[in-house]
């Protein structure tokens, strides 16, 4: 199970999160970036939350520095702002946005179970982009790596062509034109494939079952996600975690893209 690194100066803010992450993944509670380093490096970090809030007589570092050293370290992490959501504290607001925190918890104001599911959602998409970029970055244009994040980072919401276009703000032409020229497979195919990296590291949460994540990622039920992952990967759900997961997954995905280039190279000889 992954986990929320909480740099958090009260305990009533740290339980409540505890208890909205608790179907998703684990909350811990850390002083500074030290102290977390261990399970970042080991990928276990979904996202962070640092206490906006610098209150007196805490150990917590300052938070726009540690926002900053956060970002530096792990800059494919996803770092959250907690703030109380009172005339007080609107200048925490301001220096969690220039900071630049990827989502603001509005303590007691905001419904956290909703916000807990966009925060993983964040975390996924974040995790699964920028190691879709450093495996493909060699062969895919930069172009077509912003279309890769954008089918990621809307996987929930774009679940066709169509809808990663409108989000991306380019036409079906021009990115039917950019795939061609890179001669790889077609946006449809790389559409399909995003959603299906995006499952299969869901999925390494052996407490999430398909049916579960088949509903986060829209598709119509479980058994659809099942029939993708055998006409994709020719595997079901258990046999995807035997195999590596995640990492299993991208590998065909990359394997997938050389072959169409080395075929449409062999068609140009």
């Amino acid at each position: 199970m992954k986990t929320v690194a909480v740099f958090l100066s009260d305990d009533m803010a740290t339980r409540r999160l505890t208890l909205a992450f608790r179907t998703r993944c684990a909350v811990q509670t850390f002083d500074d970036l030290e102290a977390v380093r261990s399970i970042a490096v080991a990928g276990r970090v979904l996202a962070m939350v640092v206490d906006m809030r610098q209150r007196p007589g805490t150990r917590l570092q300052d938070p726009v520095e540690l926002i900053a050293e956060l970002h530096a370290t792990w800059p494919s992490i996803p770092v959250i702002g907690y703030v109380d959501f009172t005339p007080e504290r609107a200048r925490d607001i301001l220096n969690a946005a220039h900071a630049g925190v990827a989502e603001i918890i509005l303590g007691e104001f905001d419904e956290l179970d909703t916000m807990a599911q966009r925060i993983a959602d964040i975390g996924t998409a974040n995790s699964v982009s920028a190691r879709v970029e450093e495996v493909t970055q060699a062969f895919v244009p930069p172009q077509l790596q912003e279309f890769f994040r954008c089918c990621v980072t809307n996987a929930t919401h774009a679940r066709s062509v169509d809808g990663v276009i409108a989000r991306l703000q380019r036409s079906r032409r021009t990115l039917s034109n950019w795939l061609d020229a890179a001669y790889l497979p077609p946006p449809s195919r790389i559409v399909g494939w995003m959603r299906l990296l995006v499952a299969a590291r869901m999925l390494e949460d052996s407490t999430q079952s398909a049916e579960k994540i088949a509903r986060e990622l829209h598709f119509m039920s479980g058994t659809s996600l099942r029939n993708m992952l055998r006409r994709y990967l020719n595997c079901g759900p258990e046999t995807l975690r035997q195999r590596g997961g995640f990492e299993y997954a991208l590998s065909l995905f990359v394997d997938l893209l050389r072959q169409s280039q080395r075929d449409a190279s062999q068609e140009l000889l």
